[in-house]
């Protein structure tokens, strides 16, 4: 059997711990082992010992396009890809520079997210529109890691579009984790977040229901694990930062696991990576309708839904969770839910489309 022969682009490092490099790295490590495929990594990583066929980049524009272009012809690559909007610049010259066929996996939209927090003006959020548009246009297909909202935007510009929802591995996040390394347990139910405190992610929202909450409920304890140096109160447990590889020792400690995002341009269509390891966990999982979490959680059968901003809605989830009958069903209908949602999941589907495609 002749072998694709794919080229992955990321111009950032995958070795770092955090959400976007995690699930490039989870990809590309199971689409090397893939048997129809070959596979070569090109990335601003000085060194990728996983990976057999790697080359860094130096992130000078001119040198690295022209080296991609040079490797692409000389090993007669069939498939470039590219990863996050920063490589999208590249696939448009490839796509001339070349014969490769370009695909590209969006991971939202970081001119609407600029524009949103104020970074850009209204001539430069045009510009960047009209390039990314034009970029989608030209590409042979497009993949998302968000959900269908995602998709939808994406056919405004090309019709091949593959959604590849989720990631998780259920060999590292799953409820036979050991507990008791982060949070020393009482007669309280924990609610619990992890992820970065910044303004999309809601998490001043969860805390003022939180202390709402517990005027009434003394049952109740918050704990949050975060890299954010910020004073949250002494009211609220705060852990980290820790490696990723101890996420999971976090989230079995808690009983009920939150994403409170609020509603924004930006938060109403990108998928939070946490949902899958939190479902994947067997905690019940409440989530904010954005996202298209409202998608993957239907309430009452695998999780809870709230309406974003909704304060009273998240405390009102909240005390009906006071059931551990309720947490545990609601818990184990997450889990299945994750499996659907797997990194092997994700490639098999990822490969399947790849060899239809060529």
């Amino acid at each position: 059997m002749k072998k694709i022969k794919v080229l992955a682009l990321y111009r950032g490092k995958l070795h770092e711990s955090r959400g976007t490099p995690i699930r490039i790295f989870n990809i590309l490590s199971r689409l090397e082992k893939e048997p129809s495929i070959d596979l070569s990594v090109f990335s601003w990583d000085k060194e990728a010992p996983e990976f057999h066929n790697f080359t860094f980049l130096e992130n000078n524009h001119r040198h690295d396009i022209l080296k991609i272009a040079s490797f692409v012809r000389s090993q007669k690559i069939d498939l470039i890809t590219g990863y996050t909007a920063s490589s999208l610049y590249y696939l448009v010259f490839l796509k001339f520079l070349t014969r490769a066929k370009i695909s590209f996996e969006s991971h939202g939209f970081i001119e609407d997210e600029s524009r949103e927090y104020g970074d850009i003006g209204f001539f430069k959020y045009w510009l960047l529109k009209t390039f990314f548009g034009f970029a989608y246009w030209l590409c042979d297909f497009v993949m998302t890691s968000d959900g269908p909202s995602v998709g939808d935007v994406l056919r405004k510009y090309n019709k091949k579009v593959l959604m590849l929802t989720g990631g998780v591995d259920p060999d590292f996040f799953n409820p036979k984790t050991i507990g008791g390394t982060f949070i020393k347990k009482d007669n309280r139910i924990v609610i619990g977040y992890a992820g970065n405190a910044r303004v999309w992610q809601g998490v001043d929202f969860l805390i003022d229901a939180y202390r709402d909450l517990i005027k009434t409920h003394k049952d109740f304890r918050l704990a949050l694990l975060t890299s954010e140096k910020k004073n949250f109160g002494s009211d609220i447990e705060v852990y980290g930062p820790v490696p990723n590889t101890e996420v999971p020792k976090f989230l079995i400690d808690c009983d009920i696991l939150v994403i409170p995002r609020p509603l924004s341009v930006v938060t109403k269509i990108a998928y939070p990576s946490k949902l899958t390891e939190y479902l994947a966990m067997g905690k019940v999982v409440v989530g904010s309708n954005v996202g298209d979490m409202d998608k993957i959680i239907k309430s009452g059968e695998n999780g809870l839904i709230y309406t974003a901003g909704n304060k009273q809605e998240l405390i009102d989830c909240f005390i009906k969770l006071r059931d551990e009958k309720l947490r545990n069903k609601l818990g184990q209908k997450g889990v299945e839910t994750a499996l659907n949602l797997s990194w092997k999941t994700i490639v098999d589907r990822l490969v399947d489309f790849i060899g239809r495609t060529m």
